[in-house]
């Protein structure tokens, strides 16, 4: 039996064709008649390998001289869903996923380490993320609207907040400072307020209108009324961004699985549970996805999930304390992280 009968177990032919000219060979395998698998060798070396699942195309593997993978593409229904490259010297790798032909998110690494994100819809980017040395150094967010937030990262942790309308005309800036808000800037046209804070409490307000500068103090009476106006102002939209720097912030997530019975698979994650779950999808081997069945926001979610994992241990749900997965109905885990959203977060 040759390397190919052994690797998928049955009987298959093989056909191979030269073509003395190009210097070109190919190795097709076939399955109960069927074309599965093509090698294309340029001169004795592996140059490309095109996989087919019912005769149509669903994956291409390119090579470089040096063996190096080059290029994958991976095709569902005939439509390429998934494409990676590969610098020669394996230092670069670019990822580039599609949806309905159109490019929805594009990765790239650099000697192992992600150093940008884009994703798009409807063939707009509405989010850019950079890294540097393995930590986030931008985020960039384009709502519906048009208008858009960028964060600056320093060591991991937010810097700055900058808020842009659809012509890229300031809004707003946030700057921190030990992950406490330091400075609020509002634009509005040609004027401009700046509030200093101390402990996320307003300390003093500077308005440019004009050619005048006008100070507001806390320790001025007259000014307490101003002062107060602002705060409440200000209020809610702060209460938003005090806690940016909180990187536990996260969900915990019930994953379901319809070739797994009576099991379902409860983890966190820092990013959405839709990617997290796809992620999975493509790395434990299972034949079906991982679907997202809910999910549930949480101010740590490492915290909530070690609470609702052994709230689950207890009553001998976990199939392994090595694993995520446990013998629960998905409404009764359900039941369970609500539970501890009221418990831990109130």
């Amino acid at each position: 039996m040759n390397f190919f009968n052994k690797l998928l177990g049955t009987e298959e032919k093989k056909h191979l064709q030269q073509e003395n000219k190009a210097k070109s060979s190919y190795e097709d395998v076939y399955h109960k008649g069927k074309l599965i698998k093509e090698h294309t060798f340029v001169d004795d070396r592996l140059w490309k390998i095109t996989e087919y699942k019912n005769d149509i195309e669903f994956k291409v593997i390119t090579y470089w001289d040096n063996g190096e993978v080059q290029w994958i593409s991976e095709y569902e229904d005939g439509e390429e869903v998934k494409t990676t490259v590969n610098s020669e010297d394996s230092k670069v790798c670019t990822i580039t996923e599609y949806e309905d032909g159109e490019e929805i998110k594009n990765i790239r690494y650099i000697d192992g380490q992600i150093t940008s994100i884009s994703e798009s819809k409807n063939g707009e980017e509405f989010r850019e993320t950079s890294y540097k040395d393995g930590q986030i150094s931008l985020l960039k967010e384009v709502e519906n609207n048009g208008n858009s937030t960028t964060k600056l990262y320093q060591d991991g942790q937010i810097y700055s907040i900058s808020e842009y309308d659809e012509d890229y005309n300031d809004i707003r800036s946030i700057i921190y400072e030990n992950s406490k808000i330091k400075i609020l800037i509002e634009y509005d046209g040609d004027e401009e307020v700046r509030i200093n804070y101390k402990d996320n409490k307003i300390l003093d307000i500077t308005k440019f209108e004009e050619d005048k500068e006008i100070i507001f103090t806390c320790d001025n009476d007259e000014h307490s009324k101003i002062i107060e106006e602002y705060e409440k102002k200000y209020s809610n939209y702060l209460a938003d961004n005090i806690n940016v720097n909180n990187t536990n912030s996260g969900y915990v997530y019930v994953l379901v699985n319809s070739s797994i019975n009576d099991m379902v698979k409860i983890g966190k994650t820092t990013r959405t549970s839709e990617e997290r779950a796809k992620e999975i999808s493509s790395t434990t081997g299972v034949p079906t996805p991982f679907v997202v069945a809910f999910d549930c926001h949480f101010n740590d979610c490492s915290i909530a999930e070690k609470y609702i994992h052994d709230i689950l241990e207890k009553k001998n749900h976990r199939t392994s304390k090595q694993r995520e997965f446990f013998n629960i109905s998905s409404k009764d885990a359900i039941s369970i992280i609500m539970k501890a959203k009221e418990k831990l977060d109130g």
